[in-house]
């Protein structure tokens, strides 16, 4: 009886969302990212921009095998958007989510990211391009910059949704 209940937590158990953004073609921080996730039961990978060039996008999805959802940032290659994989979504300056009931949007850009919010139609709104961490509440929705996987000018860093506690946690690099 006990392996039911814990099967059945087990298939009710919401999932985390890993959020990375301007990782810059740093493929040594992108492994050293899978690494410290490898055990955090992660679902989706939301990207916020600038990963730059195809061959970091495609290491990228080499090594996260789920879906990943990418917007593009300023220094994105367009020829990323030719890149066709089963597992990646890519959007040009803003991606909207649903998932299980939280509505989600994702930019690179903080502007977007206020423009967004006034629409008091989002739970969570993840944006880059500034490099270091914040998170702010406007109106009804949570802005999230999870900084920068590339370290440049701050520490490397990502965040992590946790539906299940409904929060946003940050680890750094």
């Amino acid at each position: 009886m006990v392996w039911v209940i814990l099967f059945a937590v087990f298939l009710f158990k919401k999932m985390k969302i890993a959020i990375i953004s301007d990782t810059h073609d740093n493929l040594a921080n992108l492994e050293r990212f899978f690494k410290k996730i490898e055990n955090l039961n992660i679902e989706i990978l939301l990207h916020l921009g600038d990963v730059c060039f195809l061959p970091t996008l495609e290491f990228l999805t080499n090594h996260f095998k789920k879906k990943i959802y990418l917007v593009l940032g300023n220094g994105d290659d367009k020829a990323l958007l030719n890149l066709e994989k089963e597992n990646l979504f890519i959007f040009e300056k803003t991606g909207f989510l649903e998932i299980e009931g939280k509505k989600i949007a994702i930019t690179h850009f903080p502007t977007l990211a206020n423009d967004l919010a006034k629409e008091e139609k989002y739970d969570f709104i993840f944006y880059g391009h500034l490099h270091f961490p914040r998170e702010k509440k406007k109106e009804k929705s949570l802005l999230i910059n999870p900084g920068n996987l590339a370290g440049i000018f701050f520490p490397a860093s990502f965040a992590v949704l946790d539906l299940e506690k409904n929060k946003v946690f940050l680890e750094i690099l």
